[in-house]
C-alpha cells in the first residue's frame, strides 16, 4: 500500500512476532518464558499476537533476559503502534 511517499506493508507485524522467534531460538517454550517475565502464559501469548503491548517495564525484562536492548523492543512496539494505526486509516 502506497501512502503519499511512503510505501506501507499490507499488514502490521506485532513485536511479539520478533521476541516469539527470539526465544524458539534460544530453546525456551512459551509458557517458561512467560514465567520468566512474571506472566500469566494467556498475557504473554497476548503480547506476542500484539493484543498486548511492550512496555517500558516488559522491554527492560527483555533486555536482562535476552541481552537484547530495550531500546529495540520498544522501537519494534513503537513501528508496529504506527504502521497498525496508518492502516486503519
Amino acid at each position: 500500500m502506497i501512502e503519499g511517499n511512503e510505501i506501507l506493508p499490507y499488514k502490521a507485524i506485532p513485536a511479539g512476532h520478533t521476541l516469539l522467534r527470539e526465544i524458539k531460538e534460544r530453546g525456551y517454550t512459551q509458557k517458561e518464558f512467560a514465567e520468566k517475565l512474571g506472566m500469566k502464559e494467556s498475557n504473554f501469548t497476548a503480547l506476542l499476537k500484539g493484543k498486548r503491548n511492550i512496555t517500558t517495564e516488559i522491554a527492560l525484562q527483555l533486555e536482562d533476559i535476552l541481552g537484547i536492548s530495550a531500546n529495540f523492543w520498544l522501537d519494534l512496539q513503537m513501528r508496529y503502534d504506527i504502521t497498525r494505526t496508518k492502516l486503519k486509516q
